[in-house]
């Protein structure tokens, strides 16, 4: 059985460093070791570096694990080299920042992440966990490094946007099969939540969970898979996924007979307990 990990997300554009690095410490004492960081709206590459070398640095002095989502407009705009039909694969960028892996929101060929598990800097690369054909296993076939290969499922800031449990299943059922590390996100229920966007709606992966307890969502992921769960982190410290306090999963009336049904399954199956 994989280790069960907790990670947290970062926003430095919406935050301020001591903030990031407050909660960045709670996290860790409460044994959180992911870090995620959204790479797709950043500035230039000095800009990007200046901004998150500080952080990134004291996120590995507490002991993360730093995974960044990348897609190939943010290669082309930062320089970088990330497929072997331009040349040498360069990810100095990426070693500059001390990050660990990759994920993939646009993916490429098959061949082409097959080869970056190679690259000599030992990044791993995450590829999309919604794709319910076989990506993985094709990438896998084309010579991929099974060690230096997960799969991590979107998340969905606005509302009716999330996939259904159903489509969860049929998306991580291909990672599961070849033995692969997944990820996928819960959502915090602070107020004072964020994402990288100005909406706050919620970043689940499931529509589902957009609006239960976050304990309840990641009882729900347990109970299916052994997956590694990303939390989004929210601006005030001690809130979130780091938050401590008693939630119940209640069904509420004024909600759809399906939505009832939801909140009642979830009641039957889950105790109530603290958050970490």
């Amino acid at each position: 059985m994989k280790k069960r990990r907790l990670g947290i997300s970062l926003y430095p554009e919406r935050g301020t460093f001591e903030q990031d690095v407050a909660y960045m410490e709670k996290a860790a004492k409460l044994g959180f070791d992911v870090l995620f960081i959204a790479l797709l709206g950043a500035g230039d590459r000095q800009q990007t570096i200046d901004r998150y070398k500080p952080l990134l640095a004291k996120a590995k002095e507490l002991g993360f694990e730093i995974e960044a989502d990348v897609n190939p407009m943010m290669f082309k705009k930062m320089g970088i080299n990330a497929s072997f039909f331009s040349g040498p694969l360069d990810l100095s960028f990426f070693t500059e920042l001390q990050v660990d892996i990759l994920r993939l929101d646009l993916g490429m060929n098959d061949i082409e992440e097959a080869y970056l598990t190679k690259n000599k800097d030992h990044i791993k690369i995450c590829v999309n966990g919604c794709n319910t054909m076989d990506h993985v296993g094709h990438v896998l076939a084309a010579g991929a490094d099974p060690d230096m290969l997960l799969g991590c499922h979107n998340y969905y800031p606005h509302r009716y946007t999330g996939v259904s449990l159903e489509h969860f299943e049929k998306g991580s059922a291909p990672m599961v099969k070849h033995n692969l590390r997944l990820q996928s996100f819960v959502t915090s229920q602070n107020p004072d939540a964020f994402g990288p966007w100005p909406v706050t709606e919620g970043l689940p992966t499931m529509e589902m969970h957009r609006d239960w307890p976050i304990e309840a969502q990641v009882k729900l992921c347990e109970r299916h898979h052994h997956f590694q769960r990303l939390c989004h982190r929210c601006r005030a410290g001690g809130h979130g996924c780091c938050q401590r306090r008693e939630d119940h999963v209640q069904p509420d009336p004024r909600r759809g007979p399906a939505r009832r049904a939801e909140a009642a399954a979830a009641h039957q199956c889950f105790r109530p307990r603290r958050q970490l």
